[in-house]
């Protein structure tokens, strides 16, 4: 093997799990940021602090299905428009 291919089969894995590793933080911080807005409306509404905690837990929640169902169903359609390989026999 030369030197490039070892770089590049050392690094890649490297800069792939950085990127995941981002993107789950991101996913993350938005979670408990939405939790958190949700929490102060609930409060601004009216409600007590006990049912505010409670009401508030729902919003992230809705909105990580939203995000992997947005995933899936891109996932399916990237599939169905992609190319069918060579027939297997």
């Amino acid at each position: 093997m030369t030197r490039a291919n070892l770089i590049f089969m050392v690094a890649t894995p490297l800069v792939l799990i950085a990127g995941i590793a981002l993107i789950v933080s991101g996913f993350g911080t938005l979670l408990l940021t939405l939790r958190e807005i949700a929490f102060i409306s609930d409060l601004a509404r009216g409600l007590d602090e006990e049912s505010a905690k409670e009401s508030s837990k729902f919003i992230p929640v809705i909105v990580a299905l939203a995000i992997a169902s947005v995933f899936l169903i891109a996932g399916s359609v990237a599939s169905m428009l992609s190319r069918p390989g060579p027939k297997q026999h």
